[in-house]
């Protein structure tokens, strides 16, 4: 979250979101947009359709049957000079390439990219052929994240079956009343978060994605996915099984 807020007070720059369908990204960057229109902010958001209205955010619905593509909008958008864009997502070639340079000439980027990983979402824009270099400077932060269900405090049980590489009791969902007898209440956000460093730059410079490793990332610019997961898991928030599917 600190990581997040911090590249967010930026006056330029991409942060670029990911993660599964309905893993709540488009939630989390509205909760951002919120927080940069209560700082009198020029906003405006180009979306494939516009999900909430936000007051004080210029939103506009693509619409390709009219010619007004993400590529097309963004160019619209960019000679009215707003201080964060917001693009619904990265999806093509000329969006990605436009939205880059957005985010180098005195924009802040809030963006989606079709993947489940940090490293995925560096690969997909190579995919889309945005320039590395581009790439390097611009981005400033991934989030990649998921959306996990969080165990009924009223029926969970210490979970027996699971294994005893943990310190902490493990627990599973049962089903009660007060669940609606799922085993499940509500659900909470899981992230990895990495942002732009030395070592990643250089990699993006010199095209060398192969070198591309979660096990190389710095502490300090990194923040891994299973590390919100063993925090769950401790607290006795989340099953085995889902650790074990999301780490």
């Amino acid at each position: 979250k600190e990581m997040l807020e911090r590249h967010a007070q930026r006056s330029e720059g991409a942060i670029l979101f990911a993660g599964p369908t309905g893993s709540g990204k488009t939630t989390t960057m509205y909760a951002l947009l919120q927080n940069l229109v209560a700082q009198n902010l020029s906003v405006v958001s180009i979306e494939d359709p516009v999900e909430i209205q936000i007051p004080g955010v210029a939103q506009t619905s693509v619409d390709e049957k009219r010619e007004l593509g993400f590529s097309s909008c963004l160019r619209s958008i960019l000679r009215q000079d707003p201080d964060v864009i917001l693009l619904g997502e990265m999806r093509d070639e000329e969006s990605a390439k436009i939205a880059l340079q957005a985010a180098l000439t005195g924009h802040l980027l809030l963006t989606t990219v079709h993947a489940r990983d940090a490293i995925e979402v560096l690969l997909r824009l190579r995919a889309l052929q945005a320039d590395l270099l581009s790439v390097a400077q611009a981005v400033s932060l991934i989030v990649c994240q998921r959306l996990l269900p969080l165990l009924c405090s009223h029926c969970k049980v210490v979970d027996l079956t699971a294994p005893t590489t943990h310190s902490v009791e493990v627990f599973r969902a049962v089903g009660c009343a007060h669940c609606d007898y799922s085993g499940y209440t509500g659900r909470t956000v899981v992230t990895e978060c990495l942002e732009m460093h030395a070592s990643l730059y250089e990699i993006l410079v010199h095209n060398e994605l192969h070198k591309l490793s979660r096990k190389n990332f710095p502490i300090e610019h990194y923040v891994p996915l299973s590390l919100g997961l063993e925090k769950l898991l401790n607290a006795g928030s989340i099953p085995w099984t889902a650790f074990n599917s999301s780490a």
